[in-house]
């Protein structure tokens, strides 16, 4: 798709690819309200602004709608053909290839971060081993609760990014 075509879909079509690529109906409602956009780096600039405006409990919504990182069997209901579960994949892929002691460690370290925090771990994970995103969370789960926010609404900000270029032609 291209800006062009995004900027002439239905409000109903434009919502269905962005609420899968923030995990906030308010923001793709936001984004979505401020077309036309006369290139792709406007709406990537738009969807991060929108994102920064969101009140701290709509953010903290979208946050808890992330796959729980290593959660195998809800990725792999996730990989089923449709386009919000194809981004799933493309996110997680590699923790299916992970050792069980690794995504069991990444099962019981998600657990203690939920409970430190009050919220999952979240971690741009395209690209990343199960090691890697357990290395991540193990340097990450004893941050002040304020400072994770600020890191999961960071992560999350790369991942609704790299779900939105995976839908556009353009770079």
């Amino acid at each position: 798709m291209n800006i062009c075509s995004f900027n002439a879909l239905e409000k109903k079509e434009a919502l269905e690819l962005l609420i899968p690529c923030g995990q906030s109906a308010v923001w793709a409602r936001n984004v979505a309200a401020l077309r036309p956009f006369t290139s792709f780096d406007e709406l990537r600039t738009n969807a991060a602004s929108e994102w920064q405006a969101l009140p701290e409990e709509e953010q903290s919504k979208a946050l808890a709608l992330h796959p729980l990182i290593g959660d195998v069997e809800m990725l792999k209901e996730k990989f089923s053909d449709d386009h919000k579960n194809r981004l799933a994949k493309s996110e997680q892929g590699q923790v299916l290839s992970s050792s069980e002691a690794v995504i069991e460690e990444l099962a019981q370290q998600n657990e203690a971060y939920y409970q430190r925090h009050g919220f999952i771990f979240i971690v741009y994970a395209k690209g990343k081993s199960a090691d890697e995103m357990l290395q991540i969370l193990n340097l990450r789960i004893n941050n002040a609760t304020a400072d994770e926010f600020a890191n999961a609404a960071a992560e999350h900000q790369r991942i609704t990014q790299s779900r939105l270029q995976d839908i556009f032609d353009e770079s």
